[in-house]
């Protein structure tokens, strides 16, 4: 999205030529008041400090593991990206919405213990009410 009509003007007509405009959409549209909930991948080229401040945006609406991908301003506070490549002349970072438990403090492994005590409870469930697996 931008709120420059030539650039969604120019981003489709990219799209056409690669083959992927089934597949990208592209808007007309202040970030500040989108929504980015159905968004798998949010491509970013804006100041660090804008980033930082769409940062709880992003984090609220996007599913867990879309993808956030910012080109030359590679800052979110405190949210490291996942990936910065250096190969062409400015740095691509890349960052991956976490899971809302890992959001709340939760480590992998605690997620993981979580689901398995869920995973134990559903079978002792099935057992008591005579439904052996």
């Amino acid at each position: 999205m931008d709120i420059e009509p030539v650039r969604i003007e120019e981003a489709n007509a990219e799209a056409k030529k690669a083959g992927v405009t089934g597949r990208v959409r592209f808007a007309v549209q202040d970030f500040h008041q989108a929504g980015f909930g159905e968004a798998a991948v949010v491509t970013i080229y804006l100041y660090t400090r804008v980033m930082t401040k769409l940062k709880p945006k992003l984090l609220a609406e996007l599913k867990p593991r879309a993808r956030v991908v910012a080109d030359q301003f590679k800052g979110m506070g405190d949210w490291k990206p996942k990936k910065t490549v250096n190969k062409h002349r400015h740095p691509v970072s890349l960052w991956i919405v976490p899971s809302k438990r890992k959001e709340q403090g939760q480590t992998v492994s605690e997620i993981a213990a979580n689901r398995r005590r869920v995973q134990y409870a559903r079978i002792e469930k099935r057992r008591a009410s005579g439904c052996e697996e």
